[in-house]
């Protein structure tokens, strides 16, 4: 008897091991693709990059300015007066006007923590001085603590008005170098 369960025991030994070298075999599968998508996508930006730094015959800044996605950048090409925004070239005077929108709520929320340590201790008193009723009872007078918490409903997005009149609005949605854009994009108006 005590050799069927120590069989039993070593085929469930041997399943769980071939089950952790399995998982780690699909990890490392899923990091190398992960790896080559990341490769792929630093290829083609670079690609864009150097089409069009030889179409316009100079070097642009990049701003990049969404870190999920490497080919969501700014190219702007100063001598040419150009820049590359959202996988279409503008002029500089095709920027019209650009704002900064930002969702904040004046609303709070509340978050009500009850404390699990005096829970149990109030419910095992009661429930030891006056049985299931009293456990009830003790336990609903643990200590309580609410919170106001501000809230903030979505990232903030940057609208860009340009001189295109089948799509004449750009929104970025949480861009990540927000600060430089905007420096960017007021030097560039404010050029016009």
């Amino acid at each position: 008897m005590a050799g069927i369960i120590v069989g039993i025991a070593i085929i469930f030994c041997v399943i769980v091991l071939i089950a952790i070298a399995k998982d780690k075999v699909d990890r490392m599968v899923e990091n190398e693709n992960i790896e080559k998508i990341e490769v792929d996508m630093m290829n083609e930006k670079e690609q864009l990059i150097s089409s069009l730094s030889n179409k316009y015959n100079e070097t642009p800044i990049i701003i990049d300015y969404n870190i999920y996605d490497r080919l969501r950048m700014i190219l702007i090409f100063k001598d040419k007066r150009i820049i590359y925004l959202e996988n279409k070239e503008y002029r500089f005077e095709d920027i019209l006007e650009f704002s900064v929108i930002k969702y904040e709520s004046n609303g709070q929320a509340f978050e009500t923590k009850t404390s699990l340590g005096g829970l149990v201790s109030r419910s095992v008193i009661g429930g030891i001085v006056a049985g299931p009723i009293g456990a009830i009872i003790g336990g609903s007078t643990a200590n309580k603590k609410t919170e106001s918490i501000p809230t903030y409903h979505n990232p903030p997005e940057l609208k860009i008005i340009v001189n295109d009149l089948d799509n004449p609005q750009i929104i970025l949605k949480d861009p990540f170098r927000l600060d430089m854009i905007v420096s960017t994009l007021t030097v560039i108006v404010k050029n016009n």
